[in-house]
């Protein structure tokens, strides 16, 4: 039995599927994605005209699978169509108190860094007017985020009353290499030392790297100098289908905390987080020409994308009336699922982008995509709000909650249903509640 809350909501992952532009060596190659942006669909096949089509199905053509996502995005939409559309309305839920996760799956080259950063490392610290354009979410989320940070210091200050308004950010830049955690943002070591060890520690609904370096960033520029300098350790390499391929995958986590001291010493505290997180992307050793330590990559990232698949599809099977119904989720298989263990099916609002080639030469990688987004989306998280009241604003908090249960227990009864049947209050709860007392009210 908890305290109603009113500010938890249970609501399935949310999938960008986006297809990138031809790239110069796939000139010439037809395309086997169709992108119809209003209907949110994308569909995959060869065309009609394709020989490998026309001989595999006898002359005629096959048709072609198509899937429905909440957003569909074709190779023109330009880098802040993708953050209007997509990532501007996590980012005010995670202002408001939610945790919030934006994270990039696809092929190796598919384009999940462009998506995540922009062309490159360099681009994320804004140059000029012309690669500003160009920058991924993470740079235009943190903008976005301390301008509203700002906004309410402004207007608290600006007040009349002797309300203020603090707020405290700061950033943790991860990497797992293989299933070797990495802090990116930790200072240089002396030669001859070894790292410090980092150390995954699981929560109710979500999980915690402990010995992860904070860094305290106090605006968007300094966010972005440590985001560059965490890229420029990152590990990345050359393969036959990438020039910069991502080896490993990296997490980078924006941590609010927003304090509003109220008239009378009392204060209400606003905690939440942002996982940005760029997968490395899958691959196939014939045709990335991968050797060595190049191949072992491979091989790691495979796996841990594996185990990441196995979950999604264990979450996506579970009956969201029947939550508990004992399903066994593979999270401990990997330290990316235990990672990204509140981001599925945990209580963060999260955002699943999916990057395809549109190239025909892709399309078996391209459909495995499809097919790996088209599953989590059945994902159900149940995002919470954290938020904190003293004194009596949190009294305030609570009976909202209350008050607001009894009007649903209210209508319910009025509308037919069994006066003795209710979930919400027990009858020692109503008894409480007619007393004038505060009462616990049972999850539903």
């Amino acid at each position: 039995m908890t305290n109603a809350d009113p500010s938890s909501s249970v609501e399935g992952i949310r999938v960008a599927v986006r297809v990138r532009p031809f790239l110069p060596q796939e000139l010439g190659s037809s395309s086997c994605v169709d992108v119809n942006g209003p209907a949110n669909q994308i569909s995959i096949g060869h065309s009609d005209k394709s020989s490998r089509n026309l001989t595999e199905n006898g002359g005629r053509g096959k048709p072609k699978k198509s899937f429905t996502f909440d957003h569909a995005l074709s190779g023109s939409t330009p880098q802040h169509a993708v953050y209007d559309s997509c990532v501007s309305a996590l980012v005010a839920s995670c202002l408001e108190g939610y945790n919030a996760t934006a994270l990039a799956y696809g092929q190796t080259g598919a384009g999940k860094s462009y998506t995540i950063l922009g062309p490159s490392a360099a681009s994320a610290v804004g140059i000029d007017d012309e690669v500003s354009r160009e920058v991924g979410i993470i740079p235009r989320a943190l903008g976005d985020l301390f301008a509203a940070l700002e906004k309410s210091k402004a207007s608290s200050a600006a007040s009349e009353s002797a309300a203020s308004f603090d707020y405290n950010v700061k950033l943790q830049f991860l990497e797992l290499y293989g299933e070797e955690i990495r802090d990116l943002l930790a200072a240089t070591r002396v030669p001859g030392t070894k790292p410090a060890k980092l150390m995954i520690r699981d929560t109710k609904a979500d999980c915690e790297v402990l010995g992860a370096t904070s860094v305290h960033v106090k605006s968007a520029e300094d966010a972005l100098l440590c985001l560059t300098r965490g890229m420029l350790r990152r590990v990345t390499g050359a393969t036959a289908m990438n020039a910069e391929s991502s080896r490993s995958h990296a997490i980078m986590t924006v941590l609010i905390e927003q304090t509003q001291h109220q008239d009378g010493g009392e204060k209400t505290v606003i905690t939440s987080k942002f996982n940005f997180v760029d997968l490395a992307g899958s691959e196939r050793a014939k045709r990335t020409g991968a050797k060595g330590t190049r191949l072992k990559e491979g091989i790691d990232i495979n796996k841990g994308l594996l185990v990441l698949g196995n979950v999604i599809s264990a979450l996506a099977a579970i009956d969201p009336n029947k939550p508990k119904s004992g399903k066994f989720v593979p999270f401990r298989d990997s330290k990316l699922t235990r990672i990204l263990r509140g981001s599925l099916g945990g209580n963060h609002k999260t955002l699943l982008f999916v990057c395809v080639s549109p190239s025909s030469k892709n399309l078996d990688e391209s459909l495995n995509a499809l097919r790996y987004a088209n599953r989590a989306k059945n994902i159900k998280n149940a995002a919470t709000k954290h938020v904190e009241d003293s004194g009596s604003a949190k009294l305030i908090a609570e009976l909202k909650g209350q008050v607001g249960a009894l009007a649903a227990e209210l209508l319910r009864i009025r509308n037919g249903g069994d006066p003795t049947s209710g979930k919400a209050f027990s009858l020692d709860a109503l008894q409480q509640l007619s007393k004038g007392h505060s009462a616990v009210v049972e999850n539903g």
